[in-house]
């Protein structure tokens, strides 16, 4: 039996771990496929600022060798470390090295992986940005996309009579790679015209939330604002549908493929949107989405305010490109689907 295992550090809301948790424990006749974390009990912030430990990689490396599987999947920088560690200790094991993100996170990332990728025997990625803007010169190993749609999503109700809802959602973790005080800077704007609007936040503190809420507090949006805690994704469906969002607000500073915004188009919300990773392939400004400069700047961000404010009145251009970002992800494979070619093809190789 061919034995597949991915490795991630914990679990958590991520498009990272979201995705993984759909092919874990995949038993078929040729391919055993299962997930595994190297911090399984982590669930809160406290908990993964703790995951810098180098007893629980050597650890995970050590089961990891007992278990002997014959390809290992590392995704993010800790799994990278345990990656490294048993192909150094167990060449004959396959290394696949999973990109899903177009920048470094930090030094530690970018040593980690870089090494991995010297290390491995093929590449993985969740969209072709995340390999292209990471690495000033393409690897020479293998490299193959996954498709990051991991599950398909019937739109919710559109409006029925009239023009859009002014309400806004943002669903992530709170960190500043999703940079979301400028989207709240931005939603300011629209407020300022449209008293009735509202934005809905939601997700995990990834160390801004405290400053988040005091800048909303500042700006004294404290009743058009609304924070709350992760959630499963069914959970954030039913109060996208409950709030009765129409906007998906992200203002990321670098993104991989932003399985939040795939998420949006395929629910029916127009993306608000920074064109950067993977968004600016699959999101064209003013047909799926509004695309905001990935660098602040004042006429930037006030055009992209004065854009949506139009959109807010012009029913009919909201349905067109909110049908277009439907229609973008119907027929795309799913990521369990890709996966399980993917390891297939290693096992060829």
């Amino acid at each position: 039996m061919f034995k597949v295992i991915h490795l991630i550090p914990y679990d958590g809301i991520g498009g990272v771990e979201a995705a993984a948790r759909t092919m874990a424990d995949i038993d078929e006749p040729d391919l055993t496929f299962q997930l595994r974390y190297i911090f399984p009990e982590v669930s809160s912030r406290a908990g993964r600022g703790a995951t810098f430990n180098m007893a629980r990689i050597i650890g995970a490396a050590t089961a990891l060798l007992a278990e002997k599987p014959d390809v290992l999947i590392v995704s993010l920088w800790r799994s990278a470390l345990v990656g490294i560690l048993v192909k150094l200790l167990r060449p004959r094991t396959t290394l696949v090295l999973f990109v899903h993100n177009s920048l470094d996170a930090h030094a530690a990332d970018r040593l980690a992986t870089r090494t991995a990728l010297r290390l491995c025997d093929a590449v993985w990625t969740d969209s072709d940005a995340s390999v292209a803007q990471r690495f000033p010169r393409r690897p020479t190993k293998p490299i193959t996309t996954i498709s990051y749609l991991s599950q398909r999503l019937e739109p919710l109700p559109g409006p029925q009579d009239g023009p859009p809802a002014p309400v806004f959602a943002f669903w992530g973790r709170l960190s500043p790679q999703k940079n979301i005080g400028r989207a709240i800077a931005l939603f300011a704007r629209i407020h300022a015209a449209r008293p009735d609007a509202r934005f809905h936040i939601i997700g995990p503190d990834g160390g801004e939330a405290a400053q988040l809420r005091a800048q909303v507090q500042t700006l004294g949006l404290d009743a058009a604002i609304t924070f709350e805690d992760g959630m499963p994704f069914e959970a954030v469906r039913r109060r996208l549908a409950e709030t009765g969002a129409r906007f998906c607000l992200q203002t990321s500073r670098y993104e991989g493929m932003a399985m939040s915004v795939t998420e949006a188009m395929q629910l029916g919300l127009v993306p608000v949107v920074t064109p950067v990773g993977e968004i600016a392939r699959y999101t064209h400004d003013c047909e799926a989405a509004i695309w905001l400069p990935v660098e602040a700047n004042e006429a930037g961000d006030r055009a992209a305010a004065e854009r949506v404010l139009a959109l807010l009145a012009d029913p009919a251009r909201h349905e067109a490109m909110r049908a277009v970002g439907i229609a973008t992800w119907v027929g795309r494979r799913l990521y369990r689907d890709s996966m399980m070619d993917a390891a297939r093809a290693v096992r060829r190789d």
